[in-house]
């Protein structure tokens, strides 16, 4: 708690003195006669600004640790999809080489067939 004119109660509060008076007449805000002036006890909400600071902080860090993590393993992935992709490109060349070859077969064989026709 701390204890603040009535000035400055009016401009934190954005209102009149005047209404700033009248909520002390209707006992809406605590006040008290310091020096011949007005005093209203008004809560410090800085402690709890900096404890809602520092939970947003605690937050946000372990938002980062997750999405560093989460980069991690998307990189792992990129890293397995990339060797997967390789090894797709090995498979497809040697299926490409098999088919030249089975052609290569057949053509002989057909070609050793119509050999083998015309001599009958």
């Amino acid at each position: 708690m701390k204890l603040i004119t009535v000035s400055e109660y009016a401009k934190q509060e954005g209102i009149t003195e005047q209404g700033v008076r009248k909520r002390i007449a209707s006992k809406l805000v605590q006040s008290m006669q310091l020096n011949e002036l007005t005093h209203i006890a008004v809560e410090d909400k800085s402690p709890n600004i900096i404890k809602d600071l520092k939970s947003k902080i605690r937050l946000l860090q372990s938002n980062i640790k997750s999405l560093k993590l989460e980069s991690i393993a998307v990189m792992n992935q990129n890293d397995y999809i990339k060797r997967l992709e390789s090894r797709i490109d090995t498979l497809e060349t040697k299926l490409d080489e098999s088919t030249a070859k089975k052609e290569e077969l057949y053509e002989k064989v057909i070609n050793t067939v119509m050999i083998e026709n015309k001599r009958e």
